[in-house]
């Protein structure tokens, strides 16, 4: 987990999203995928070469 952004660096989801995504229904999990879409844009994966 990113400490800055609270964003897993390999999956881009909260722990919160981690926890609950085996009881999410479909709807939440596509919610859920467009946030990371989101996150990806905004910049927040990034490779490891790419941290200080």
């Amino acid at each position: 987990m990113d400490p800055e952004s609270g964003f897993c660096e390999g999956c881009l989801r909260t722990i919160d999203e981690i926890a609950a995504w085996s009881r999410m229904g479909d709807a939440d999990k596509r919610g859920v995928w467009r946030a990371i879409e989101l996150r990806a844009q905004a910049g927040f994966l990034a490779s490891a070469g790419d941290k200080p």
